[in-house]
């Protein structure tokens, strides 16, 4: 038997908004185990990739683990890789970014654990060829990539050699790592992992690399069985060293010789390609998977890399498009503060604005973490607290900036097309807040981000059919739509092949998750919008209307304004120095059997430095006939990720509203939203009172093993009763203010 060389990289890192008590149970059940087995066995060698992020946090609350590492590090048992300090998508940041991202990520590995990494890898295994430059220019010679995106349907027989890829003159190592070997290693235990490394041995194979996260490997096995799982493998490496050995990833491309030149496209795993697809993607992959089962030379895939980016998740997500592209403005605002500091060095000024630079930076970083730009196993965009923890740092990142430059309190409107859909938005920026006007998605605002809080208040996400939600269609109490002899039977949908110890072939990309009856109750709270979640969209709705319906998204709109192109008639600063965004929209109104002509004037008030927004709306019948229905306007809101418990909604004379329940109020004037922290509340103050329908904003989306129900904020729709005769007008102001509430209020 020939030996085999392992080369087993572990990543290490924790998503956007995980909280302190997860934190420190991590620390506990995954990252002490992982070390005191290493510590324990010193024949097993690994490369790590940990996010700065959480290097930051150990350091502070568990220096001691951060200790026994860079002893570990020293002695050559560990050797450090680089993501970039989030672990981001690089190749989805602007190039400066990226580079300052892995340099920034570079040095605090050096300083804390003595050693700068000289490897990479793309985030969640992902890769775009932009990755040759960046890693190339960061002075990383090699890279980890799939093998079966570098050798597409091929055998799978192992590192024989490195591929070399080539892009504007700059030239990476690619170091294959095998992914169809991944999902041995969340088995509970590591006997069928030892049993096919043996055999690859005894076929010749001469090393394997494979990437996993520690995190996900014990959320699969139970956090109770890691440490035993890592020793039991440790155990093999160290008494049978004649056919197995434990490689850094450093050492096994040190004696690799250059093999063929590749191009490989764009690509992502199956475990984030699932994620992306619509349902009806699924059923059709899930198709063709099925078939390919039955021909044995198909089971592996194409002999060509299915060219699918990460950046699906944008076209598919309108929330995590929107934040990507806001991220390009913060980061033109950090490099703004970045010239200005490079000036005052040449200029031999006192380097002032070199710590808030530091600061503008590292939070650009963390808005730039890649958990909340796809839909994940652990809730990714799904995740409010993730979302906010996003917004938070793109808001602090540019308070910093503003504050060292020292920025004039003005309000300024850039009008532009911010988030690549065609059409131009209106980007808002005052001291104390900014805001995106959004003419083609019913004239609404996209973003409201308060820097107090800090944080967009509008962070909410749109709730659409996912593919977990067709294994709760057997929960589901609706009533038929159908008779049963107009029920056309479905097509049978053959078990799929799976990656196992006999024959390793593309792991399948659809599963269905098993849910039990104890999942039944989240087909209750299954709801689909009609428009992508926006708020201060307007309505056109009958007086008989319920918040319900408007819970279900089965309400009727009488209007054609709902998520309807407004036009943008002016985008301008007044005389008190407040931006001043004004639009409008003539649309039809239907009044029993009959349409009406009506004109809807918005103009949205944005001052200098303080932080509210109002909007003055102004609804003209242009027909000669009158029109009857309720005018309403929603509004979709979430504070800090997560609402109170059995309140949220405050209405005059103290009468508290559950924010988690459907709910209706009359001759609402006054009103205001708390979040969790309770720090700040957001008052609403309306010109004429109006009826207040309130829901909570529910998806249901994987968390981990299990299916979950998650808030994502609450929808208040404002409706006023509209009777205009012919070419009447009526007006409505609403004003939305962030408020500091008192300690302890």
């Amino acid at each position: 038997m020939e030996g085999l060389d392992l080369a087993l990289v572990l990543t290490a890192h924790q998503p956007l908004g995980t909280t302190e008590s997860a934190l420190q149970e991590a620390a506990r059940g995954v990252y002490e185990p992982v070390l005191n087995a290493l510590t324990e066995h010193p024949a097993l060698r690994v490369g790590l990739m940990m996010s700065g992020g959480l290097l930051d946090w150990l350091d502070q609350r568990q220096p001691r683990l951060l200790d026994l590492l860079a002893a570990l590090v020293e002695r050559g048992q560990v050797e450090l890789l680089t993501g970039g300090w989030s672990f981001p998508f690089l190749d989805g940041l602007p190039e400066r970014d990226a580079l300052a991202q892995l340099r920034a990520h570079g040095d605090a590995l050096r300083q804390r654990l003595g050693a700068r990494p000289k490897g990479g890898l793309g985030a969640e295994d992902a890769w775009d060829p932009a990755l040759i430059t960046i890693f190339a220019k960061a002075g990383l010679p090699w890279a980890l990539a799939d093998e079966r995106l570098l050798d597409p349907g091929g055998p799978g027989h192992g590192v024989r050699a490195l591929f070399m890829a080539e892009r504007d003159g700059h030239v990476l190592r690619l170091l294959p790592s095998s992914g169809a070997l991944r999902p041995l290693f969340t088995q509970p235990s590591p006997v069928p992992l030892l049993k096919l490394l043996a055999r690859r041995a005894k076929q010749g194979t001469e090393a394997l690399a494979v990437v996993k996260s520690v995190e996900r490997m014990a959320e699969s096995m139970g956090p109770e069985r890691l440490g035993a799982w890592i020793r039991a493998v440790a155990r093999v490496v160290d008494e049978q060293t004649h056919w197995l050995r434990a490689v850094t990833p450093g050492a096994l491309v040190g004696r690799l010789e250059p093999g063929r030149r590749v191009s490989p496209p764009a690509w992502t795993p199956p475990h984030i390609t699932r994620w992306s697809l619509s349902p009806t993607e699924t059923e059709r992959l899930s198709r063709y998977q099925a078939a390919c089962a039955d021909h044995p030379a198909l089971r592996a895939g194409p002999p060509f890399a299915r060219a699918r980016s990460w950046r699906e998740s944008l076209s598919r997500y309108d929330e995590a498009n929107q934040l990507h592209k806001r991220l390009r403005i913060t980061s033109d605002e950090v490099h703004r503060l970045r010239r200005a500091a490079e000036d005052d060095a040449a200029a031999g000024k006192t380097p002032v604005k070199l710590q808030p630079l530091a600061t503008a930076e590292r939070k650009l970083f963390v808005a730039q973490s890649g958990d909340v730009l796809w839909h994940s196993p652990g809730g990714g965009l799904y995740d409010a607290r993730a979302r906010h923890a996003a917004w938070a740092a793109l808001a602090e990142a540019e308070r910093a900036v503003a504050r060292a430059l020292g920025d004039k309190r003005i309000a300024r409107s850039i009008v532009g097309d911010h988030d690549g859909d065609g059409y131009d938005e209106v980007f808002v920026r005052g001291d104390a807040l900014t805001a995106m006007v959004e003419p083609e998605a019913g004239g609404a605002l996209g973003e409201l981000t308060f820097f107090d809080i800090p944080g967009n208040v509008l962070n909410t996400m749109t709730r659409r059919e996912e593919t977990l939600h067709r294994a709760l269609d057997r929960f589901s109490t609706l009533p038929a739509l159908v008779g049963k002899d107009d029920v056309v039977a479905p097509s049978p949908r053959p078990e799929l092949p799976q990656a196992n110890e006999e024959a390793e072939t593309e792991p399948a990309i659809i599963t269905t998750p098993e849910l039990t009856e104890l999942d039944a109750p989240l087909a209750v709270a299954l709801a689909f919008d009609r428009r992508p979640r926006r708020s201060m969209q307007d309505h056109f709705l009958p007086t008989t209307t319920t918040p319900e319906q408007l819970a279900a998204g089965q309400h009727e709109e009488l209007g054609d304004f709902f998520g309807a192109r407004y036009k943008l008639d002016s985008a301008e600063r007044d005389d008190e120095g407040r931006a001043v965004v004004q639009l409008s929209r003539e649309g039809e109104v239907r009044d029993g059997p009959h349409q009406r002509l009506v004109r809807v004037v918005k103009r949205l008030v944005f001052p200098a430095d303080e932080p509210w927004v109002e909007a003055r709306y102004e609804v003209v019948n242009r027909y000669a006939e009158p029109v009857h229905a309720l005018f309403a306007v929603e509004l979709n809101l979430n504070l800090d990720g997560v609402l109170p418990e059995g309140g949220g909604i405050m209405l005059p004379g103290g009468q508290r509203r559950d924010a988690k329940l459907p709910g209706r109020a009359e001759k609402v004037s006054k009103l205001s939203i708390s979040g969790l922290l309770r720090r700040f509340a957001l008052h609403l103050t309306l010109s004429t009172p109006a009826a207040l329908f309130t829901y909570p904003v529910e998806t249901v989306c994987r968390d981990g093993q299990r299916a979950r129900r998650a808030n994502q904020g609450v929808c208040l729709v404002l409706a006023w009763d509209l009777a205009l005769w012919g070419q009447e007008r009526a007006r409505f102001d609403l004003k939305v203010q962030l408020v500091k509430l008192k300690s302890g209020g």
